[in-house]
Parts: structure tokens; sequence; C-alpha cells
């Protein structure tokens, strides 16, 4: 009697160890797949350029802004807001000579600290018509440094829909949209 006792306690052991190792496999399968479901563009070379580029668009072109404004996308521009001048320092600089006023700015932007400056959005479109147009943040008046109003050109240079170059531009972004909603209706079919 205590012979088919331990006989089928020990076949009891074997089969729950084989349930444990099956349910472990299972469980093992299950975490593969989870797995693979969420990184599985680690292993498509397209996917991964995908998704390199999108981190790559969020951290350098969409930084957060404090503030939120209703401007096409293609005007947009993206301010640290230590590249902002306030009032009171834009009258000291005025007060310069031309020759010095450049030099006094950088010295002035480079000596506040930058590590905690926040982003703030404004309008190509009406900033980069004129020079020293007041900006409004926070409840007070800023004006864009010399050296940020130089790129702020530049980059009107290039999206202006008046010109050559940003009818090509807009052309070119009108194209790249099209093509990628096609391209995504071919994928998703």
């Amino acid at each position: 009697m205590e012979e088919i006792r331990r006989i089928r306690h020990e076949q009891y052991l074997k089969r729950k160890a084989e349930e444990e190792a099956k349910n472990k496999e299972i469980e093992n399968e299950n975490k593969l797949k989870v797995f693979f479901a969420k990184y599985n563009f680690i292993y498509n070379k397209k996917e991964l350029s995908v998704y390199r580029i999108q981190g790559f668009v969020k951290r350098h072109f969409f930084k957060p802004t404090v503030n939120k404004l209703n401007i096409p996308g293609r005007f947009k521009y993206r301010i640290k807001e230590t590249n902002l001048i306030s009032q009171t320092l834009f009258d000291c600089i005025q007060s310069v000579e031309p020759e010095e006023r450049e030099i006094l700015e950088i010295e002035l932007l480079s000596s506040i600290n930058n590590n905690n400056s926040e982003y703030i959005m404004i309008d190509i479109d009406i900033y980069a018509q004129g020079n020293n147009i007041p900006v409004r943040y926070n409840e007070d008046i800023y004006y864009i440094s010399t050296r940020e109003m130089y790129k702020l050109k530049r980059v009107w240079d290039k999206v202006n829909p008046t010109t050559d170059v940003g009818k090509k531009f807009h052309t070119m972004l009108d194209w790249s949209k099209e093509l990628c909603k096609a391209y995504n209706m071919r994928i998703n079919k």
C-alpha cells in the first residue's frame, strides 16, 4: 500500500512539474509575442528608420512651447527664451553705437543661464517682415536678438510663399504630404 502511494505521488509530482514547465513555456512564448509586438520595429529596417526620424524630429524641431498659438506649421518658429531681450536691455542696447550693439548683445545673452530656458513659438510671417517687433510673453515685452533675427530671416527666405524658393518649398511640402498619403493607403491595404 505504501509503495502504491509513493508511486502515485511521484507520478503526481512528475505531472505537476510537466504542467508547470508547459505553463512556463506558454508564458515565455506570450512574453516573446508581446515583446515582438512592441519592439518589432527594431528588427525591421524600414520601421526602425521611421522611428529614428520621428524621434529626431520630435527632439529637435517640435520642442514643446510655453505658448500655444494657432499658426500653420509652415510658419511656426521656436525661439529659446534666452534669445529674447527684455525691454530694458533693448533700450540699453539701442543707446550704444551701432558697431558695438551686436557685441554687447552677444555678451548679455551669453551671461544668461541657458539651462532652464523654455521655447516660445512665434509666427515667421509676422516677425521676419520687420525689425524690432516686440514679442509679448508673460505680460512682458521682449525683442528678438540680432543673431536669432538673422536665423529667422534665413528661414523666412526659404518658406516665403511669394518668392520662387518659397513656392518650390510649398510645392515640395504638398507633394510630400500627398506621397505619404498614397504610400500609407498602399501599405494599409
